[in-house]
């Protein structure tokens, strides 16, 4: 698949799933996706399917989050995080959505380079502050260590 065009294919790939979930008989005309009359079995429970979280941090993956996602997924690694997190509220705003919906949630790995319990907390009440009402604890760590590092983020769930 060429580079260049990932981000065009990726929007119809989430239109026309978003479609066969929805329609009994479904119809999608795009340039990668094409389809005439499907039928997808069975529908998902939830109405309009799964929740589709939009990954990256360029400003084309927020607009596509804003545009056509349930949520974002993004690495806690920014330097400044808040400033990255408004400048995705300013793209939900201009996409006529609101951060604060409940059909949209900030989902942000985070990282964990440190055992010490009281970082991990400090990380989650800066994300509690920041108006982060979710995190996904995704520690780089080797199957091996898990253990280990779970008996940190454990000592971290004690001071909350």
């Amino acid at each position: 698949m060429p580079f260049e065009n990932r981000g065009r294919r990726l929007d119809e790939y989430i239109e026309s799933m978003r479609i066969a979930w929805r329609d009994e008989r479904a119809t999608y005309h795009g340039q990668f996706v094409d389809f005439e009359n499907v039928v997808l079995n069975p529908k998902p429970i939830s109405k309009g399917g799964p929740p589709i979280l939009i990954g990256g941090d360029s400003t084309a993956a927020m607009k596509r989050a804003a545009r056509l996602g349930d949520g974002w997924y993004g690495w806690w690694a920014q330097p400044d995080i808040e400033q990255h997190l408004n400048n995705l509220r300013s793209i939900m705003n201009d996409a006529g959505r609101d951060v604060s919906d409940d059909d949209f949630s900030f989902r942000l790995g985070l990282p964990l380079g440190s055992l010490d319990p009281q970082i991990i907390y400090d990380h989650v009440q800066q994300a509690a502050d920041l108006g982060i009402d979710e995190l996904i604890l995704a520690p780089p760590i080797p199957v091996r260590d898990f253990d280990r590092h779970l008996s940190s983020v454990a000592g971290a769930a004690g001071l909350i």
